[in-house]
């Protein structure tokens, strides 16, 4: 019975939604998007869950993006991990995918160097989590908040790496060089760091599977 990841937060702009199932053995088969296509998270699963024999009540475990990231890719994600608990009483572990786009880039976090990944909130508001790699898993220093822009140069030290989408990269820049951090483009985060050593993931309830919407009142309340 294989485990399923789900990911429709298109965090990092590059695929809309990807879905990926982990067998026993550590196979992993991976589905996604592409190009520009409009991601529905229910066709994705279905469709991989099609290729590769799977049922719907052979599911044993389902691990979830919960964003921030796309309100109608998250929407359907988290309604279809509501339907699974509903249904199929199937567990569900969810992470966020500040965390994703820090474990796909983890080869950059050399020496327990400090990883402060930032996107765009709208409205001159960021998503920030700061967050380092150690031993074997990564450590969250605070969860994810959306802040007023000008509040980020508080959080970020000397030697930081400082993950931003690169349209963020004109407005990052000059403060990244005056507190002398990195600035860097991420590397693609999709459904597959789910699985990924070290990634915390957590228990998530019904009352849990609150997605982080880019413009919702995450980001107006934090």
């Amino acid at each position: 019975m294989p485990e399923l990841a789900l990911s429709a937060s298109n965090a990092t702009g590059h695929c809309a939604a990807s879905a990926a199932l982990r067998w026993p053995d550590g196979r992993v088969e991976f589905a996604a998007t592409t190009g520009t296509q409009r991601g529905d998270p229910v066709a994705l699963v279905a469709r991989l869950c099609r290729g590769a024999g799977v049922r719907p009540e052979q599911i044993r475990e389902l691990r979830l993006d919960l964003g921030p990231g796309s309100y109608v890719g998250l929407r359907g994600a988290v309604t279809f991990a509501r339907f699974l608990q509903h249904f199929g009483s199937v567990p569900v572990l969810a992470t966020d995918s500040l965390t994703l786009i820090a474990s796909a880039n983890r080869p950059h976090a050399q020496s327990g160097r400090r990883v402060v990944v930032v996107l765009d909130a709208r409205r001159g508001r960021m998503h920030v989590a700061p967050l380092q790699w150690q031993s074997a898993g990564w450590r969250p220093e605070a969860a994810p908040a959306a802040l007023a822009g000008e509040r980020l140069p508080e959080l970020l030290r000397t030697g930081d790496l400082l993950l931003a989408t690169p349209s963020l990269h004109a407005t990052l820049a000059p403060m990244a060089q005056a507190v002398g951090v990195e600035l860097m483009a991420p590397a693609p985060a999709d459904a597959r760091e789910l699985f990924a050593i070290g990634v915390p993931m957590r228990t998530a309830g019904a009352a849990d599977l609150e997605p982080l919407y880019l413009m919702g009142s995450y980001a107006e309340e934090a």
